[in-house]
């Protein structure tokens, strides 16, 4: 009898330790999150933005090295601070790089989200907007937080860019 009390102590602790383990890599972010290329009214292209359980900063002052490290989406446990990267090319091969990030603004509770888009021939779009909440909570209401319309390729062709999520 002591054994299975034993054996079943051993289980319930082993057990308890994985839900624990696999809560702390939950994110605070509960959709699934998409960059919208749009072409042509017809025409729309979906890149995938996966939700990252690590910090995809590195930290650095030194502007030759890449600030942040991972494509995707990465929100703190608490929902405060969210980063975002997501590199792809357009229809005509120009590189582009979309950066998103959210932090506290003030402590009423507000915070402030930035969206920058660059092109390898330097920034196109920045877009700042403060909001009462948190950063992670704007991302888990299910409507686009941002739409850029207006955008061209090297060869002069218009495209646009909105986040979708659900």
């Amino acid at each position: 009898m002591k054994r299975v009390v034993i054996l079943f102590l051993f289980f319930y602790f082993s057990v308890s330790g994985i839900s624990t383990a696999a809560e702390k890599n939950r994110s605070y972010l509960k959709s699934n999150y998409f960059l919208a290329i749009s072409i042509a009214a017809e025409k729309e292209i979906r890149i995938p933005l996966k939700i990252l359980n690590k910090k995809p900063i590195l930290a650095t002052i030194d502007t030759d090295k890449p600030f942040i490290l991972t494509d995707g989406i990465y929100c703190g446990d608490d929902g405060y601070f969210l980063e975002g990267l997501c590199r792809f090319k357009d229809m005509d091969g120009g590189e582009w790089e979309f950066r998103i990030s959210g932090e506290p603004l003030s402590k009423k509770g507000y915070s402030v989200l930035t969206i920058n888009l660059f092109c390898k021939d330097g920034i196109k779009q920045q877009i700042d907007f403060t909001f009462k909440g948190k950063a992670g909570d704007k991302m888990n209401v299910k409507i686009s937080p941002f739409s850029i319309i207006g955008l061209q390729t090297k060869m002069k062709r218009w495209f646009s860019i909105v986040m979708i999520i659900n």
